[in-house]
């Protein structure tokens, strides 16, 4: 306890220097002084041998019997503690450096606590462990919402590319405690447990550069990945923020996702089904006319190729449905359907506007005549349904085709210009396809 007092020389007063001491006392198990250069302890306070204190000998030796050992056989504080811990927690001139409580002493829960010793001292470091049965309030909300939430909490120093691990979820694939290469490490534990997919990203995002342009605006840079955690898959969040600026020190740490992740899939998924079920047309299992208006939009917007619109509107229908029903019609109007999806690509959208009238978007087009062939197929494929179903009337299709080229088209336009050409078609004798003309 000498030592302590040695290092408040302007107290005279005995009692002041007492109280100190008394609260120092209560406040801590044990405080030692480690020279980490030449492999050297004093200890001021040790709680379960008190005939250690202001003993001096090897760390190294001390640390394997101190606590009966549980400090060494620890190898998360053990990593901390070590020699190299304490000289890369010095080189980090991070103020101080609280572990998760841990279960060593008789059942109690403890804190390990570095301090960095004065300038003069630069070798030197306070190793204090506390007493957690009675932890502050604040002390208490650290350990509860951000070292228990957390797979891990590490401390960066981005001028010298190095950092030490905080806390760690044993339970969770970890990279090493400490490195004097960040982004090496963060290359090998992305390559050994990120998702194969995301593992170029990872990298990319965990870059030291990459955290500091993403932090010149925004208080924490956020990203997600998945790992490979015990053969499952887990979703976690990265979270880095600043924890001094100017010196480029950097806090990161990562909480695990995974429940709100899948949870966020399911609700995302059955959104996706109701609004398929919503675009889709009940009879024919096309796009209904919301849907096609919709998807097309978007398609039309993001392609930047020539698009061709195909209108076909279904000759003597109405004959079906006035002279067998509307059961027979709807028979027909699926089997209509069936031959659209027949004769085009899984890219291609086609729709049912309404009645007998469908539309098919071809995207990206490089040969209309390609098109017009298809058109044709599909007026060959009409014309052999009503022999399916023994019908004395003969369904066919008029078809028009537009296109988009030049100047952009909205779906509208195209519909429109379609229609007319369909109406040709069907005035010019039916069971007919044509398209527009272009420069």
């Amino acid at each position: 306890m000498a030592e302590l007092s040695a290092q408040f020389p302007s107290m005279q007063d005995r009692q002041n220097r007492d109280d100190l001491i008394y609260i120092f006392d209560r406040l801590c198990i044990a405080a030692v002084k480690v020279d980490f250069a030449v492999d050297q302890v004093t200890v001021l306070k040790h709680s379960p041998n008190k005939d250690h204190w202001g003993q001096g000998e090897s760390w190294t030796e001390y640390l394997k019997t101190s606590f009966n050992g549980d400090f060494f056989t620890n190898e998360s504080i053990r990593g901390r503690v070590g020699l190299e811990g304490l000289k890369a927690f010095a080189m980090s001139r991070a103020p101080h450096d609280t572990m998760i409580p841990t279960k060593l002493i008789g059942g109690r829960k403890i804190s390990v606590n570095l301090y960095s010793a004065q300038s003069s001292e630069p070798t030197c470091v306070y190793i204090v462990v506390k007493d957690e049965n009675e932890p502050s309030l604040m002390q208490r909300i650290v350990n509860i919402f951000v070292y228990n939430a957390c797979d891990y909490f590490v401390y960066i120093d981005g001028r010298r590319n190095s950092y030490v691990m905080y806390s760690g979820n044993p339970e969770t694939p970890l990279p090493p405690v400490m490195s004097t290469d960040y982004e090496a490490e963060q290359v090998k534990y992305a390559r050994a447990f990120v998702v194969p997919e995301e593992q170029d990203f990872v990298i990319g995002q965990m870059h030291i550069a990459t955290y500091i342009k993403q932090l010149e605006d925004k208080e924490e840079f956020v990203f997600t990945a998945g790992i490979t955690e015990n053969g499952q898959y887990r979703r976690k969040k990265v979270v880095c923020r600043y924890y001094n600026k100017a010196d480029c020190m950097l806090l990161l740490y990562r909480t695990d996702i995974t429940d709100v992740y899948f949870e966020n899939l399911r609700y995302t998924r059955e959104l996706e089904e109701a609004l398929e079920k919503a675009y889709t047309d009940a009879l024919t299992s096309v796009l209904n006319r919301q849907g096609i208006e919709y998807r097309a939009q978007k398609l039309l917007s993001k392609t930047r190729g020539r698009c061709a619109l195909m209108f076909i509107d279904l000759d003597n229908f109405k004959q079906i449905n006035d002279n067998y029903g509307h059961d027979m019609g709807d028979n027909v109007l699926r089997q209509v359907a069936f031959a659209f999806k027949s004769e085009t690509r899984p890219s291609d959208l086609i729709g049912r506007l309404g009645g007998d009238e469908f539309v098919i978007l071809f995207a990206d087009v490089e040969d209309l005549q390609a098109v017009k062939s298809i058109g044709r197929r599909i007026l060959n494929r009409v014309s052999m349904i009503s022999p399916i179903f023994n019908l004395p009337v003969q369904v066919t299709a008029s078809i028009g085709i537009s296109i988009s080229q030049g100047r952009p088209r909205t779906f509208e336009e195209l519909v429109k210009a379609a229609d007319d050409l369909a109406y040709r078609s069907k005035n010019n004798g039916k069971n007919q396809v044509h398209i527009e003309e272009t420069d």
